[in-house]
């Protein structure tokens, strides 16, 4: 019950910074495509984003980076040796990051030929 807990503050307080100083912020979400989760996304699956929406992809990604966070957090704190614990959040957070981006882009790709994505 503690790390539901911990994992839903992370997850909020991650959310709620991302939504306060990147997407209430005209200057940064015009600028979301050139993140590192959009380049990596863009790479992968040669996506143009023509279609897709500024603010729809950052609450995407917003919501994609808290569940990442809260998620590597919860597993450090699992651990109960604090530096074996950092190398396993580590490792939980590059392959998390890696899936949860190839997840989005797998569905951005599969959506791409249709309407407003």
């Amino acid at each position: 019950m503690d790390k539901i807990v911990s994992f839903a503050l992370v997850f909020g307080f991650i959310f709620l910074f991302y939504l306060i100083f990147i997407i209430f912020n005209k200057k940064k979400v015009d600028k979301i495509f050139d993140s590192y989760g959009a380049l990596l996304i863009k790479a992968k699956f040669k996506l143009t984003f023509e279609k897709a929406s500024k603010k729809k992809f950052a609450f995407i990604m917003a919501i994609s980076d808290a569940f990442i966070c809260a998620t590597s957090y919860v597993i450090m704190l699992s651990v109960k040796n604090i530096y074996l614990s950092f190398v396993v959040a580590a490792l939980a957070l590059a392959i998390l990051t890696i899936m949860v981006y190839f997840t989005v882009g797998y569905i951005y790709k599969k959506k791409e030929g249709k309407q407003d994505v």
